[in-house]
């Protein structure tokens, strides 16, 4: 199949993941426009309103908890599926509700079920895109949220407004959505975890993190995602207590629409500046987000009138469409599939957390001392958090140049010093077999990099000389490539030693580490392992009671060192096990991941 084919298959089921999360958030935010009429109705106070969103934040956060690291764990679908499952049931009780206390169960579901689509739905849009269309995958899955979040409150908008039981035309077609979604789900194409290569430290139910050497980029994300998805989540929840009290505009499509726009605002402004760096997206998410604050508290002062408050939620929008599309770029392009489930719930429970504390706190407060100033706390305190986060992560962001820049520098260096800068997707494979010629799967697998193309092979025996290695010839080989592979079979439970004669020598202080060594930042780096014993032998109850991660963990760290990008190993397990055949059909495999053609499948036998 010719590799646009392949793209293109990619994408459309990475769209399709994408459909799933979107269904989940129409169901989440349809109720906003009938809040309203439930507590006129049923008698509530803005107080009990925000329980009842609160109610869904517990829900979310529970979720979030567990759902990212069971998903990195046992797969996307054994999260992904009970979660659409937790949409029906959500949607059914929302069409049957009768009082407070259905909201407060149909929350609590709806919760549940965003907490699966943002981990395990969300890095599904991502797995399924392209292996170099990560980014796009990304943008994917935010826009799928997004989208989802403005078009549930748009759709209860219009029926509330030409309906007399908007309630049951809602959430009667918000609930078949969800029924399609968990078909699309359940057909989804979803690979199978590979158990030798956990998650990380400890087990599922731990607190989740992204990797240690990436949780710098998460708060990144965090600091400017949170102010945003607030201001959002005050729109939702008492968006239209304001606009009935203060504004005395009463109208749910009203309300319904000023939802719909914020959340499209959230989505096309993705699309808009995509193209611009990450740490730019940042810095303009936390500039929106105090615009939208002032906005907001000027609505119910000195000016209360609807289009400064549409104005605001429009900034708001903005402000969580750009912060989520920096987060979930961060945790798509340098967070490995392994832990990405996980760094998602990690950066939603940093958004979500104070989306829902300070929304019920201004609800609360609202009871005691009136709407008009709970607001203006509301905005002053969520103005101020961004205003601070905004210097803090545009220094700290300036200090660590994202990897265009870093390329653009390394390139005029290159270029200073007469060296060819390296080709796009362009891969080096470092071979470290101690003797390839009675190799038979370390030859087949250099056969098989020869005949596929698209690599550079070096041969590490044929590399030194009688003097050792050619520290300069190493360098330039290096410096020529994106992408590196350590081939080498395992042997007493690590690499040969050629393997660090050739490390200690090629990545040399003062060009790989150090004071002025940068040469190798942004690149990539793998390895691909070959092992005689079976797959089963590396788990935590197998015959080693090790697993390969572990095993293999020097060479993250490595890449850490340098400024690399560790993308996850080829392993090949139980070769002496392996028909000719079956050898053949693997380094063809090995061959094409190696090129960053296809996703590298663990083999076992």
């Amino acid at each position: 199949m010719r590799r646009t084919e392949t793209e293109g298959r990619g994408i459309a089921w990475s769209m399709a993941a994408a459909m799933t999360v979107t269904t989940v958030f129409v169901l989440s935010n349809a109720p906003t426009p009938l809040y309203v009429s439930w507590q006129r109705e049923w008698g509530f106070s803005s107080g009990t309103l925000t329980m009842v969103f609160a109610c869904y934040m517990v829900g979310l956060v529970g979720s979030l908890l567990v759902a990212g690291r069971l998903a990195d764990r046992y797969g996307r679908r054994v999260v992904l599926a009970p979660a659409l499952i937790a949409a029906v049931l959500s949607g059914l009780l929302f069409l049957l509700a009768q009082g407070v206390a259905w909201l407060l169960a149909a929350r609590l579901f709806a919760g549940i079920s965003v907490g699966g689509a943002v981990t395990a739905g969300m890095a599904a849009v991502v797995d399924l895109a392209p292996e170099g269309r990560r980014r796009i995958g990304g943008l994917i899955a935010s826009a799928s949220m997004v989208l989802g979040a403005g078009l549930g409150p748009l759709l209860a908008g219009i029926t509330a407004r030409n309906s007399d039981s908007p309630q049951i035309w809602v959430f009667t077609l918000v609930t078949t959505l969800a029924v399609i979604a968990l078909g699309v789900g359940l057909l989804l194409p979803l690979s199978h975890p590979d158990r030798s290569l956990p998650s990380g430290e400890g087990g599922p139910w731990r607190w989740p993190s992204p990797p240690r050497n990436r949780r710098r980029e998460l708060l990144w994300g965090a600091a400017t995602f949170a102010p945003g998805i607030t201001a959002t989540s005050f729109v939702l929840s008492l968006g239209p207590s304001v606009l009935a009290g203060p504004l005395r505009v009463g109208d749910p499509l009203v309300a319904g629409l000023i939802a719909c726009v914020m959340f499209l605002v959230a989505t096309g402004v993705q699309f808009a500046v995509g193209r611009l760096s990450t740490r730019t997206h940042l810095a303009v998410s936390s500039v929106a987000a105090i615009a939208s604050m002032a906005l907001l508290a000027g609505a119910v002062t000195v000016a209360p009138v609807w289009p400064l408050f549409l104005t605001s939620a429009l900034l708001a929008g903005a402000a969580q469409g750009l912060g989520q599309l920096a987060g979930l770029t961060l945790i798509a392009t340098r967070v490995p599939h392994e832990r990405r489930a996980e760094s998602n719930a990690a950066l939603n429970i940093a958004g979500y957390v104070p989306a829902g504390a300070l929304p019920v706190a201004t609800g609360h407060l609202a009871d005691a001392t009136g709407l008009g100033a709970a607001v203006v706390v509301f905005a002053v305190v969520l103005g101020v958090f961004a205003a601070l986060a905004l210097p803090i992560v545009r220094l700290s962001t300036a200090r660590h140049p994202n990897r265009s820049e870093k390329r653009r520098q390394k390139e005029n260096e290159m270029e200073k010093n007469g060296v060819e800068p390296p080709e796009p997707g362009s891969t080096l494979v470092i071979v470290a077999h101690p003797d390839l010629g009675s190799s038979r799967v370390n030859s087949a697998w250099v056969r098989a990099l020869t005949e596929e193309g698209g690599t550079t092979v070096r041969v590490l025996t044929e590399e030194r000389g009688v003097d050792g290695f050619d520290v300069r010839a190493e360098q330039r080989a290096l410096a020529a490539h994106e992408r590196i592979v350590l081939q080498f079979p395992f042997r007493w439970y690590g690499a040969p030693p050629i393997l660090a004669e050739w490390l200690e020598v090629a990545l040399e202080r003062g060009w790989a580490y150090g004071p002025g060594g940068h040469a190798l930042e942004g690149k990539e780096l793998s390895i691909a392992v070959s092992t005689w014993s079976r797959a089963d032998d590396y788990t935590v109850d197998g015959r080693y009671h090790r697993v390969m991660s572990e095993l293999t963990s020097p060479f993250e760290t490595i890449a850490a060192r340098v400024g690399m990008r560790y993308r996850p190993g080829h392993f090949l397990h139980g070769v002496g096990d392996l028909t000719d055949e079956r050898l053949a059909d693997a380094a063809r495999d090995y061959a094409r991941w190696s090129a960053g053609r296809e996703d590298g499948a663990l083999r076992r036998v």
